[in-house]
């Protein structure tokens, strides 16, 4: 028996219910209660009675939970003691979280910031990774955290190709035209790709593979004097150029404050923001707490 599902089955009382237990510790349901079947068959009793409107614990799981309560609150007391003793930190004590640039660029600062609030003696990793890089860097022996965004034809293809890996979609974003209300394209209600011919464009958060993917040989002549992740230079591109600009939704709210109008692009190119479900982030209470920053974020971003 490990202490990741005395944890689970804790967990599974407070809530009364394997598919919230399950969402809330960022772990798939089958793989929840699988561990709570392999519990079971360890111990030889039912722990469980699943109902239709949620999940009781039988007589047996009530004694367990309350025994399990007390071994899993010395743990953390213990964890906790240790992880306070500099001198006894190891790398593991380091959440690491594994992200793509254009999230690293938006989320992260805001989240990093929120962590040593939290947590002013513990360490943190950023590793930043293009898509393709971040792929293939993906470990679950740890709980290491997963979150990116991407062009939906690339996740598509990801999702295709990587069966082995269970994906959750946190928001989904359609590329917009940021237009300076001097530009003779304020005044649509949307624009086609082919308007866009001849015209600059500055990418907050684009490469050249997506625009190619955007004019969908539409256009001849669509070409960007600016791919970037750093919002204050794509404003002031913006600001002293004839250019329009490029961007998702997760950037939306910082472009709103600007002196420009956010159009929609028709048959736009969506921008889907994600995270790997890694089992191992449930057994790491810090992890978790980052994840549930992470959704907050993405939450408070909506436009």
């Amino acid at each position: 028996m490990r202490m990741e599902q005395l944890k689970y089955l804790i967990h599974i009382a407070k809530t009364g219910c394997i598919s919230k237990s399950a969402e809330e510790l960022f772990i798939t349901q089958q793989g929840l209660s699988k561990s709570i079947r392999n519990m079971e068959k360890e111990l030889d009793i039912q722990l469980l009675v699943r109902k239709k409107n949620g999940t009781e614990l039988t007589m047996a799981g009530k004694r367990i939970v309350e025994k399990a309560k007390e071994i899993t609150d010395s743990w953390d007391a213990m964890v906790y003691k240790i992880s306070e003793d500099s001198t006894l930190r190891k790398e593991e004590n380091i959440c690491s979280i594994h992200s793509t640039p254009r999230t690293c660029a938006t989320l992260m600062p805001i989240i990093v910031k929120k962590y040593f609030e939290n947590y002013p003696h513990m360490g943190i990793k950023i590793i930043e990774n293009e898509l393709e890089d971040f792929m293939t860097s993906l470990d679950f022996s740890s709980p290491e955290i997963f979150v990116f965004n991407a062009p939906d034809f690339l996740f598509n293809s990801y999702l295709k190709e990587r069966s082995d890996i269970t994906f959750k979609i946190l928001r989904e974003d359609k590329i917009k035209v940021v237009v300076p209300e001097n530009s003779k394209l304020s005044s649509h209600e949307y624009i086609k790709v082919e308007e866009l011919e001849n015209v600059p464009i500055a990418f907050l958060g684009g490469d050249e593979r997506l625009l190619n993917h955007i004019s969908n040989r539409k256009v001849n002549n669509m070409k960007a004097i600016l791919h970037t992740t750093n919002f204050e230079l794509f404003r002031e591109v913006l600001k002293r150029s004839d250019a329009v600009g490029l961007c998702s939704g997760v950037f939306e709210e910082w472009i709103k404050s600007s002196k420009s109008r956010i159009i929609p692009l028709q048959n736009a190119v969506v921008i889907v923001s994600a995270y790997v479900v890694n089992e191992y982030v449930s057994t790491n209470p810090i992890a978790i707490e980052v994840m549930n920053m992470i959704q907050e974020q993405f939450k408070l971003a909506q436009p």
